[in-house]
């Protein structure tokens, strides 16, 4: 099993990274997260969707 060691979120290099908007779907899409390259961890993924009124 693998232990996993928390890192002090003052000592992390956070890189903000987002893709958005995000084609070829119906209605907005965009992916948002930061990343600690360092440490090759993603700390804070999120994705935010809306369907277009009136289509679907």
């Amino acid at each position: 099993m693998a232990i996993r060691e928390e890192i002090p979120a003052e000592s992390r290099n956070l890189t903000e990274m987002s893709w958005d908007p995000i084609t070829r779907i119906v209605g907005n899409l965009g992916i948002y997260t930061k990343i600690d390259f360092d440490n090759r961890e993603v700390v804070e993924p999120w994705v935010e969707a809306a369907e277009k009124a009136g289509e679907g």
